[in-house]
């Protein structure tokens, strides 16, 4: 059985759980998905919070490269087969790709790939509150040689609770916290989402819709089905990628010799 590693990039462990479940049953039988996230301890936590930063991207993301290599770095050494970087930024992945020798992807980079097997274009869509997100996503599409393959990025309103009642609920009620955001994200897919696919498709020429935050994990199956496009799970699919590449390094080739 093949384990595969999936790094959650946020402070709490309140998602493991969530992702854990999620991905266990998308995987293959003979797959065993382990989450685990960063242990980033109270001071970095206090100073980084959804409250003060006003931004749902992990805004301690530079301040912990560190403590998610080590992870990597232990999970090669446990015998991983592959590892996911579980936010839609793919921070830190080059230089997981530089330092550990197993297969490690992130959302992003396995939505590009998958899109340009489809021969597709594909419509990034991003929830708003992180400014410099559409640079980011260049950048990184630039990176892997995808730019020409993203064909508008969009920003998608979801509609939190205010930071400061977010934030209180985390630190309080973190279930029902987790609960709050997953809510805010399925609706966000009913309504703003919907609108912002279809204009991409239509005034775009987008063929493929990619989710890019990692709360959609496991919800998109209903708006595939209304837009008619392949929707690309910034979870499910880096997963998928992970098999396939842990299959690739780890299994014997069975070409004659």
């Amino acid at each position: 059985m093949a384990k595969i590693l999936y790094v959650n990039p946020e402070e709490t462990g309140i998602w493991n759980d969530y992702f854990q479940d999620i991905l266990s049953r998308a995987a293959r039988p003979e797959t065993e998905v382990v989450v685990k996230h960063l242990p980033l301890g109270e001071q970095l936590m206090s100073q980084v919070s959804i409250a003060r930063t006003g931004s749902t991207y992990p805004p301690y993301i530079p301040l912990s490269q560190g403590e998610m290599i080590r992870l990597l770095m232990q999970a090669e050494a446990d015998g991983f087969a592959a590892a996911i970087i579980g936010c839609s930024a793919d921070p830190g992945l080059d230089m997981a790709k530089r330092t550990v020798s197993i297969p490690v992807t992130a959302p992003l980079e396995a939505g590009l790939y998958l899109a340009a097997m489809l021969r597709q274009r594909v419509a990034v869509l991003i929830p708003a509150g992180f400014a410099q997100a559409h640079t980011l996503y260049q950048d990184l599409a630039h990176a892997y040689g995808m730019e020409r393959r993203i064909a508008w990025t969009g920003y998608v309103d979801v509609d939190y609770p205010p930071d400061e009642e977010l934030q209180a609920l985390m630190n309080e009620a973190p279930d029902q916290a987790r609960q709050v955001i997953l809510e805010c994200h399925r609706q966000s897919l009913e309504r703003e989402v919907l609108r912002l696919a279809q204009q991409a498709i239509r005034e775009h020429g987008a063929g493929a819709i990619y989710c890019g935050c990692t709360f959609w994990t496991g919800m998109l199956d209903p708006l595939a089905e209304a837009l008619g496009v392949p929707v690309l799970d910034p979870g499910i699919g880096p997963l998928r990628v992970a098999e396939i590449l842990a299959d690739t390094i780890t299994r014997p080739s069975t070409r004659p010799r």
